[in-house]
């Protein structure tokens, strides 16, 4: 659909604010264990827009250790 219109241009640079979070074990399985963190962000497209230019927050969860008394 070509962009003609102010409305038209508006519409096409909105930015999608859509999240959601991955599931690491399902990556694991599609991708494989050696895919680089830097690299999957070139693989993915938002399912709500469609679109590419896309962000990845890696955001381990802290572990419980035990503690030596």
């Amino acid at each position: 659909m070509p962009i003609e219109t102010l409305d038209d241009a508006m519409t096409a640079t909105r930015k999608c604010h859509d999240t959601r979070e991955l599931n690491l074990e399902t990556l694991v399985w599609t991708r494989g264990r050696k895919m680089l963190l830097s690299d999957l962000k070139d693989r993915m497209m938002c399912p709500q827009c469609g679109g590419r230019r896309i962000s990845i927050i890696f955001d381990p969860k802290p572990t419980v250790r035990a503690q030596a008394v």
